[in-house]
């Protein structure tokens, strides 16, 4: 009995170094995965306005060019990741109006893409300024663990194309928020129930473009 007991000990003991170097390399794992985690999750979502662009322009079409569809544009201009209640960076980004945020104004406003004044026609000359950190929206309350990120909401502006179709605009809001649920990255609903939710559109007729707010959930919440 008292050699079973020593093996015994012995073997609780690897367990027990087992458990802990086990426990070290998932905390390794996750600090990796989190340092190319916004770098994947912005790649997905490019790719998810890409989709939606495609679905839109595939049902506009214009007379006056014998039917060839036309193109649709859509972009972010505003990204706020929604921080949880206690974090230490929920002061800053209530600061700046809608949890923590970032826009892209500058050298390329409006979302930042490159050639999208050029591409749909309303230019950079004389275009207003995009709005400051104090027009971004006001991210809603969202119950998660105190580390946890679990929910984006974004201002997107997309081209008018109104004057081809009523329901353009809307096509346009909704096609990104259903390749937004149908993506690896976002959830139609997170764990605690919330759901990801298309707010107000608005026009811009300076611009020629409109505007709608997303907040969209996480389907694997981002540890801070």
């Amino acid at each position: 009995v008292a050699d079973l007991t020593a093996k015994s000990q012995s073997l609780q003991s690897a367990i027990n170094d087992r458990d802990k170097l086990k426990k070290d390399a998932d905390q390794m794992e996750l600090l990796a995965g989190n340092r190319f985690y916004w770098i994947k999750l912005l790649t997905d979502l490019r790719s998810v306005l890409m989709r939606a662009e495609a679905t839109t322009k595939a049902s506009l079409t214009n007379p006056e060019n014998n039917g060839t569809n036309t193109d649709a544009g859509v972009w972010v201009e505003t990204f706020s990741p929604v921080l949880p209640n206690g974090s230490p960076f929920a002061a800053a980004g209530e600061s700046a109006g809608g949890g923590g945020g970032f826009s892209s104004p500058g050298r390329y406003p409006y979302g930042g893409r490159y050639g999208m004044g050029d591409r749909y026609g309303y230019g950079r000359r004389g275009m207003r300024e995009p709005a400051g950190p104090s027009a971004m929206p006001t991210a809603p309350m969202v119950v998660t663990g105190a580390n946890d990120i679990s929910a984006l909401t974004l201002m997107c502006r997309g081209v008018n194309r109104e004057a081809l179709s009523p329901n353009a605009n809307s096509d346009l809001a909704y096609a990104v928020l259903q390749n937004l649920t149908n993506s690896a990255y976002f959830a139609d609903k997170s764990a605690a129930g919330e759901k990801s939710t298309l707010g107000d559109m608005k026009k811009d007729e300076n611009t020629n473009t409109f505007t709608f707010t997303l907040t969209v959930q996480l389907k694997h919440p981002f540890k801070l």
